[in-house]
Order: structure tokens, then C-alpha cells, then sequence
């Protein structure tokens, strides 16, 4: 009898008996990763980002987001550490201070170009603070209206205005952004006669500073509706004088602007945003005007299921919105705001944790209270059967559960090269609750796709698809208490977070063969009872320092350490202690001393 414990291409599962598992499989994995074909490594975290580096933070690094500019050669970095959200601009190696107000949960970052600007805008949301920057400046959003009407008086036979009645009305107006306030109150209406002007003054000033000009609107003789009259180019003009004709007016105004609610997702699309997470009206979708990124009108939304439903997040797959929802996923059809409409999907299945929803190369990924699913743009499927007890309510010796009460807002996610990782909570058998990181790669074929689990300190965590980087924030200060943001498997090693590596092999039954005896006129017949064989002596292939543990039948019967292990020792045979003798057999394999990447690899393990 010979078992060969080797290559471990499907990762770490969690089935209910694990001698059923998959041969190429693992019952745990944790601190492992499998960059080397047919071998585990201590999992390689991790070189220092290069920011970071030079940044001393006394507390833990969270909501980190990172864009490259449109239309510059510019890399902007946004981060929050505990209520103040700072921004690093890489053309003038400056970090400003956004806010000192962010007391959300996580924050949401929505990239978009507005009208009139040279340079993109994060629009930012935590459900508390609403601001919008591009690596130079900050507004908030939302432009509130004047709330004084214009006053107006009649200046005779100098203009050119027709016979009639006319009212007048101004707004705010950021030339940088495209975004316009309500209108102020009109004033009173005047009678002129053909060939008048008007003198309109009280025209207020803001102290918004992002009002950058005014827009004064008027009605044609006798009418109702507005139209553009002039573009006051500053913000301290208050008085202008209006000669024109009502054959020169062609501009009408938008008298709903609107600004917007308060929300925790801005989600951009099609230059609008989309805005979610009200908590006085859950199922709602905010779209803001096509280039007026924070101009909501006050009927501009959408409602998806029951006025109970709660939208979690947005994705994009295939190029149509989803809302992901506590009880399902919908999609919304259309591509403006009059022809955005809601649809219901046959997914059925929603999430818990919004952070978590992610779209990759074959659908949107989510955490959900019994694992891991996928939408494929139709139906969703679970696809965390292998390790489906740790999202169970009992934490087990070879598992952990994920603790539901904080994943709600603390599990996170994001891709990088088709790999879904998952930053979630986990609770082990003494109840104590931390972070793990699951690795799973989508891009392998059916039925083989690989889970791995990472036993890491990590806050938070975001990737750099332009430069292939995944960061972590780490939990833990370095030796000199500073906190710091590190690139995850990297070829470099930190000491800010040494791995502590462990696998458990599946189950392997300890048989040599079948059982025969006499038959009937001296045949031979065979019995359905496998003969049990004798642990005898195994041998390991394998570097650094490792501790063995035997068990049969889910007994522990050995326990070894070896130590400064190498390619030169994978044929040495050691010997098990006499009368080894069960059905199955397991080991756990636990890294000691100091692991680190390259020190610490297992590429198999034979018994005999």
C-alpha cells in the first residue's frame, strides 16, 4: 500500500466527510498559496506600497482607492484613517486632507467626467458626506438654490422687449462641474410695451465657493416658462441690465434640478450617476441628470420590488445595471433617465453584505448568508459548496464561520485576473472573530475552480487592475506602531506579517486489497471486506520547518517536527511507531520557526 499526498490543484474544501473530497484537494488550507504547480507555498505577503512607505499612520488604513485621471498622466489615491479621508495626487506628490467628517462605515467612490471639466471627478459617498474631487479641490454636492426672488423695474424705450407682462428667476451655476441649483423665488411680475428694458437687480450672491457664475432666466411676453437670458460670469455681479428681444431668448430652463439625497453607492453610468442606500426609501435608484453629476430631480428615480427591498449595491455585467438586493438581483433596462427601468431576474438569492458584490469575468459575485454566489446575468448558484460549512452557525477544529453579525458591513471584495477575493470575518471555536482572506479563481474550468484561505491581518482591501496589484491594508502596526497599506503576493516578504501556514490533507483509505476465501467445490470467491493495512514509514518532500501530525480514524497517533528541510532530504524514509493500523488517514502539516515564501513549500508527502 502506497499513498501519495501531491498535488493540490483544487485548494482548500470543507466537506462534511473529507475522505470524500476530491483527491487533489485539501480538507484546510490556510496561509497557502499555489503559484508553484503541483506544490503549496507559504502564502507571499507582502512588499510595502510604495506611498505608504514614506507615510508614518498611527491608526488602521481603510477605504483605499486608487484612479488614473482621464485626459492627464495623473494617479490619484484616496484613503480614510478613522473619520478624515485624504487624497495623494501623483503630479505634485501632494496628500491634501478631504474631510475630517467621514464617520460612515465604508465609503463608495464613483469616478466621473463632468460637462464642462478638464479633469475627472471622484464623486464620494458614506452615507453621511457627499463630495465630489479631482486630486485638486473638493465641493460637496449639491447646489443649494437663492432664496431671495430678483427685483425688477422698467426702463422705458431702452431695449427691445415685445408688449406683455415678464417675470425673472436666477440660479447658482459650478462651471467646473456642469451643476446648476433650483431656481431662486420669481419676483412680480411687470407690464412693459414694445421697445422696453429692464433693470434686474437683487441678484444674490452665493457662499457656496463652487458657484462660479449665474444664470438669470426670464419669461417671453405673457408667458410661463423661462428661458436663458444671460450668464452672469462671476459671483459678486448684482444687478444686469436686459435689453434683449424675446426672438434672442432659445434656452428654457430646467426649474428641477434637485440635489441630491443623501446616500451610502454612487455607482456611474453612462455619464449619470446612479444613487442608492436612502435609508428612509431602500429600494430606491437616484439618477442625476446625463452630465449634471449631482443634479437629482425630484421625480428622477427608480423603485425596485416591495418599498421594504432593499438595494445592497450596484454592478455592470454584460453591459446592463443590476441591483443587488437583499432577496435577489434585478437589472434595469435602458440607457437614460426617462427610460431606466426596473426588471426582476430569476435570482433569488441576494446578499447581506454589500461590500461583497463584485463583477468578474463570468458574473457578479456576492456573499450570502449560506456561501458564495454567482449571477451569470439570469439565475445565481452557489459556488462555495466545497467549504460550505463555514458559512454554517457552528465553527468546527478544521473550520472556521464567517460571523454574519459583522460581515454585514465589514466583508469586502474585489477582482484582480479573474481571482475572486473575499475580506470577511471569521469566528473559530473559541469564539474569537477575525479576518480571513478567500481566494477563489474563477477562471479555471467547471468543477475545478480553486478556494484558498489566507489567515492575514488585513482591514481592508482594493486592487490596482491598470498596474495587476492587490493591496491590503494591514490590522497590526509594524515594530515602529505605524500602520501601512502592502502589496498581497508579492516577491518581496514583510515582517509586518509573518504567515503561519497549515494544511490538512484530505482523507485516504489505509486498504491493500480484497479479502478472499474458499467457495463451494473449492472456488474462490471475494468478499466485499478490504484488508486493512499497517502505517509502516513515510517520507517528505518539502522546505523549511514543518510539525506532522498523524491521525487514523480521526485519532491523532504521531506528531514530528522537522526542521531545515530540502529537495536533498525527499528521499529520506522515517519510520512510524509499531501497531499504526486504522481505515483512514490524514495529516496536518503546520509551518514553524519563521515562514516566509520561499522557505516554506510542501510538494508531497508519500506513506507507506
Amino acid at each position: 500500500m502506497t499513498i501519495l499526498i501531491n498535488t493540490f490543484t483544487k485548494g482548500w474544501q470543507n466537506a462534511a466527510r473529507h475522505e470524500l473530497m476530491a483527491n487533489e484537494a485539501m480538507y484546510l488550507c490556510r496561509d497557502m498559496s499555489l503559484d508553484i504547480t503541483g506544490s503549496l507555498r507559504c502564502r507571499n505577503l507582502s512588499s510595502e506600497n510604495a506611498y505608504f512607505a514614506t507615510q508614518t499612520c498611527t491608526s488602521n488604513i481603510e477605504d483605499v482607492y486608487q484612479i488614473n485621471v482621464e485626459g492627464a498622466d495623473k494617479q490619484l489615491m484616496f484613503y480614510r484613517i478613522g473619520g478624515s479621508l485624504y487624497c495623494w495626487n501623483s503630479i505634485t506628490n501632494a496628500t491634501r486632507t478631504i474631510s475630517t467628517a467621514m464617520s460612515g462605515e465604508h465609503i463608495s467612490y464613483a469616478p466621473a467626467l463632468p460637462l464642462l471639466s478638464d479633469t475627472t471627478f471622484v464623486y464620494i459617498t458614506d452615507g453621511t458626506t457627499m463630495l465630489a474631487d479631482n486630486g485638486t479641490t473638493t465641493i460637496t454636492w449639491g447646489i443649494d438654490p437663492p432664496e431671495a426672488a430678483p427685483s425688477i423695474s422698467i426702463l422705458a424705450a431702452l431695449g427691445r422687449l415685445s408688449a406683455g407682462t415678464y417675470r425673472y428667476i436666477y440660479t447658482f451655476y459650478d462651471n467646473d462641474t456642469g451643476s446648476e441649483s433650483d431656481p431662486s423665488p420669481a419676483c412680480a411680475a411687470l407690464t412693459a410695451v414694445a421697445n422696453d428694458g429692464m433693470t434686474v437687480s437683487n441678484i444674490r450672491t452665493s457662499d457656496n465657493s463652487r458657484v462660479t457664475t449665474r444664470r438669470l432666466y426670464r419669461t417671453l411676453a405673457g408667458g410661463g416658462s423661462y428661458y436663458l437670458v444671460v450668464i452672469i460670469s462671476d459671483n459678486t455681479t448684482t444687478t444686469f441690465i436686459d435689453t434683449f428681444a424675446d426672438a434672442d431668448l432659445s434656452t428654457e430652463a430646467i426649474l428641477d434640478q434637485g440635489i441630491p439625497p443623501t446616500v451610502r453607492i454612487a455607482y456611474p453610468y453612462k455619464k449619470m450617476l446612479l444613487l442608492t442606500g436612502d435609508d428612509d426609501y431602500p429600494n430606491r435608484v437616484y439618477i442625476t441628470l446625463v452630465s449634471g453629476p449631482d443634479n437629482v430631480p425630484e421625480e428622477s428615480y427608480i423603485e425596485t420590488g416591495k418599498s421594504g427591498d432593499k438595494v445592497m449595491n450596484i454592478c455592470e455585467l454584460e453591459g446592463r445595471i443590476h441591483l443587488i438586493t437583499k432577496a435577489g438581483i434585478g437589472v434595469l433596462y435602458g440607457e437614460t433617465p426617462d427610460t431606466l427601468l426596473p426588471q426582476e431576474t430569476l435570482a433569488h438569492v441576494g446578499t447581506y453584505a454589500r461590500w461583497t458584490a463584485k463583477t468578474g469575468p463570468d458574473g457578479i459575485y456576492y456573499l450570502a448568508n449560506n456561501g458564495v454566489y454567482r449571477f451569470n446575468g439570469k439565475t445565481s448558484s452557489n459556488v462555495s459548496e466545497p467549504i460550505g460549512r463555514c458559512f454554517g452557525n457552528t465553527p468546527g477544529r478544521w473550520f472556521d464561520i464567517v460571523d454574519k453579525s459583522t460581515a454585514a458591513e465589514s466583508a469586502s471584495a474585489c477582482f484582480l485576473n479573474g481571482v475572486y477575493y473575499l475580506l470577511v470575518p471569521m469566528k473559530d471555536i473559541n469564539g474569537s472573530v477575525s479576518n480571513r482572506l478567500l481566494a477563489y479563481d474563477t477562471q479555471k474550468s467547471s468543477g475545478a475552480q480553486t478556494w484558498l484561505l489566507y489567515n492575514v491581518v488585513l482591514k481592508h482591501i482594493t486592487s490596482d487592475t491598470t498596474r495587476d496589484k492587490l493591496f491590503g491594508s494591514m490590522e497590526k502596526p509594524d515594530s515602529a506602531g505605524s500602520y501601512s497599506v502592502y502589496e498581497l503576493f508579492s516577491t518581496a516578504s514583510s515582517s509586518i506579517d509573518t504567515a503561519t501556514p497549515e494544511v490538512v490533507s484530505k482523507s485516504f483509505k489505509t486498504m491493500e486489497g480484497q479479502k478472499y476465501s474458499l467457495g463451494g467445490a473449492g472456488g474462490i470467491t471475494q468478499s466485499e471486506e478490504l484488508v486493512i493495512a499497517w502505517l509502516r514509514k513515510f517520507r517528505v518532500d518539502a522546505d523549511g520547518d514543518w510539525d506532522f501530525d498523524f491521525y487514523l480514524d480521526d485519532r491523532l497517533v504521531y506528531s514530528l517536527s522537522l526542521s531545515n528541510l530540502s529537495i536533498d532530504d525527499n528521499s529520506t524514509w522515517h519510520d512510524f511507531p509499531p501497531n499504526l493500523k486504522g481505515r483512514y488517514v490524514y495529516v496536518n502539516i503546520t509551518g514553524t520557526g519563521t515562514p516566509q515564501p520561499d522557505s516554506h513549500i510542501i510538494r508531497e508527502i508519500e506513506i507507506k
